[in-house]
């Protein structure tokens, strides 16, 4: 059973350390990074970060409709195209070059999680295909290149190692950058050194203002920097205005109806 969480699905990437780790770190480090992300990527707006997994796809006709065919060919500009497939005969049809994103040949894709970041592997029948068998097109379109086609039946009651099925792993996000690494450090070990401490050596959060052998400390109200969408901390406020100015809780959606159609491959 998978566990939803609402945050990264895992750690950021690795973190660039402000100072040498104390000593026991490495007992606690994993959970102050992956604490450490979770922060971030909610204060970045919620798009930061990679993941990993292996998806079992169904195949998508570059027109888009349903399977086997509930678009009337009229419809779409085309007559539809007889497909042979494992003993039965199927009508596809393709919209045509006009305003469509779509080439004037029948394209075998399959829409994957975006943006994505690499494709590890691929696998029809159980067999792994080469690189050159396919590219990613619009950061999320998995095209077929080496003049062969995506199963239209993938079944999913069989292990993608045995034929019939096919799948593909690979990792989409977004990765973080230098700047965000350093973030990600430098709140970490704020989360080391609290994990390693007891709680007699911890200062209430509360606290404004110490004064020890004369000299005096002013903090910052946590209440007012939390309240601002920020932390405190140098390198994570730097981040945390330059990747999300405007305090974005999720990334903005557009849509255009009237913008032309385009496709950007091999991305």
């Amino acid at each position: 059973m998978t566990t939803i969480v609402d945050g990264p699905c895992a750690g950021w990437d690795t973190p660039i350390w402000s100072c040498a780790l104390p000593a026991g770190a490495a007992a606690v480090t994993g959970t102050a990074v992956q604490a450490a992300s979770d922060v971030l990527y909610a204060l970045t707006g919620r798009h930061l970060g990679t993941c990993q997994l292996t998806i079992r796809p169904c195949r998508d006709t570059c027109w888009g409709g349903g399977w086997p065919f509930s678009t009337q060919w009229w419809e779409v500009g085309i007559y539809p195209r007889p497909v042979f497939y494992q003993g039965v005969w199927y009508n596809i049809a393709c919209g045509d070059c006009g305003g469509n994103s779509c080439s004037c040949n029948v394209i075998s894709e399959a829409i994957m999680p975006a943006p994505v970041a690499s494709i590890i592997q691929v696998k029809v029948d159980g067999v792994p295909l080469t690189g050159t068998a396919y590219r990613v097109d619009d950061y999320r379109k998995l095209v077929r290149t080496d003049g062969g086609t995506w199963p239209i039946c993938n079944d999913l009651t069989k292990a993608d190692t045995q034929v019939g099925t096919w799948s593909v792993t690979l990792t989409y996000g977004e990765t973080v950058s230098p700047l965000g690494q350093m973030a990600l450090g430098e709140l970490a070990m704020q989360f080391t050194k609290l994990l390693l401490c007891n709680s007699d050596c911890l200062i209430p959060n509360n606290v404004q203002s110490i004064v020890r052998q004369g000299v005096t400390q002013n903090m910052l109200d946590p209440n007012k920097v939390f309240g601002e969408g920020q932390i405190g901390l140098y390198f994570c406020d730097l981040f945390i205005a330059t990747e999300n100015p405007n305090r974005l809780m999720a990334p903005s959606v557009v849509y255009d109806l009237d913008a032309p159609s385009y496709r950007i491959t091999n991305t």
